[in-house]
């Protein structure tokens, strides 16, 4: 009975160590990185032993892991957490057992010296090149340096001046007296030797000049919007539209003129271009009489009726009845677009006096509309009519 029961709890033991990733006595719980994790205060261990190559191959190892190296630096090693580190307290006499970070000033010999700025130490030692040489050194780490803190000289042969002073250095260099240059005449300047790229930026869509009057620093001149020009108004520059004044007279020809102008057309009060008639020409005279739905506009201007020209042009007169109610009364003729061509109004007058408003003008070809409007509520339009000759 008692060997069924050995044989059980043996089974049980091996089940727990395979089922886990290492081996822990004293502890239920050994760490996923540990082969075997011993808890105790009296005992020691045996630690394992492996190559330099095998240790790198241990995957995520925990910090604190313990391993004794065989080759290379050989001894014990343990994870630090970021590396491995070593527990061997190399011989100052053996360079070859020395690491980064392993030397401080406690170990440096009678015959190394630390000279030089006073912030040198063992951390400040460097490796010099395969020449013999100091390596490249980047401004960056180059701090606390101050005129009083470098002494001595550079030989001219070396690239320097072998002197300390400008004046010295200037001697033996042969450069003989500095001449002190307070402005740059352009003498100096060499022809096309200054490119734009050597000129101070301007801002953007601007030009750099004296916009003022008087002598002064160059500015930057904002363009403005689109169609501006750069043009002089009164004792300033800058850009703007261009004034009548900038125009010399009959500077402006027909190419200039918008489409239609030509030297046989007129503008007309429309804005429209259109060809006189042939003298010697006869128009037709008629009236037309319209009573359209009476209507109270109000101070708002109003459309009352509309009209046609469709000969070469038209002489028009048209009359509004404005009843009998007080107040002002304006008429007008307007484009289809209701651009007012011609306009005309009663004045104010007391109630109970029949007023009409009456509108003349010369038109060119086609459709206009009659409007209407009032100083207060009061007037009603009723009816208009229109007087014309026909060219």
């Amino acid at each position: 009975m008692k060997s069924y029961l050995r044989i059980i709890i043996l089974s049980v033991a091996t089940f727990s160590a395979q089922a886990q990733s290492g081996v822990g006595i004293n502890t239920t719980q050994p760490d996923a990185s540990a082969a075997l994790e011993i808890q105790s205060t009296t005992q020691g261990i045996l630690i394992p032993r492996m190559t330099a190559s095998e240790r790198s191959l241990i995957s995520s190892p925990a910090t604190g892991l313990l391993i004794y190296q065989t080759d290379a630096s050989a001894g014990f090693y343990f994870y630090n957490g970021t590396s491995w580190t070593t527990l061997n307290t190399p011989a100052t006499s053996d360079a070859s057992q020395l690491t980064s970070g392993t030397l401080s000033d406690a170990r440096l010999s009678s015959a190394v010296t630390v000279q030089g700025n006073t912030f040198n130490g063992a951390e400040q030692l460097v490796q010099l090149t395969g020449s013999a040489q100091l390596p490249a050194i980047s401004g960056a780490n180059l701090t606390g340096l101050t005129a009083g803190n470098l002494t001595g000289t550079v030989a001219v042969a070396n690239g320097g001046t072998g002197a300390s002073t400008a004046a010295n250095a200037r001697t033996n260099l042969e450069l003989g007296t500095l001449a002190v240059l307070n402005t740059v005449g352009s003498s100096e300047i060499t022809d096309g030797s200054v490119s734009n790229a050597d000129l101070a930026n301007t801002a953007a869509l601007s030009v750099k000049g004296n916009a003022t009057n008087a002598a002064a620093s160059p500015s930057d001149i904002p363009a403005g919007t689109d169609g501006h020009v750069l043009r002089r108004s009164g004792t300033s520059l800058g850009f703007g539209q261009v004034a009548t004044g900038g125009i010399s007279d009959n500077a402006v020809t027909i190419a200039k003129l918008p489409p239609g102008a030509t030297n046989a057309t007129y503008l007309r009060g429309d804005g429209t271009w259109a060809a006189p008639a042939a003298s010697g020409g006869s128009g037709t005279f008629s009236v037309t009489a319209e009573n359209p739905a009476d209507i109270n506009p109000g101070t708002t201007i109003t459309d009352f009726g509309s009209f046609t020209v469709s000969g070469l042009y038209s002489i028009i007169s048209v009359t509004i009845d404005g009843s009998t109610q007080g107040g002002a009364k304006w008429g007008f003729i307007t484009s289809a677009s209701n651009e007012v061509i011609a306009s005309s109004t009663t004045g104010t007058s007391s109630a109970d006096v029949h007023q009409y408003v009456t509108i003349n003008t010369v038109l060119g070809p086609g459709t206009y509309k009659i409007r209407v409007a009032a100083l207060n509520n009061n007037p009603i339009f009723s009816s208009y009519a229109i007087r014309r000759v026909d060219f």
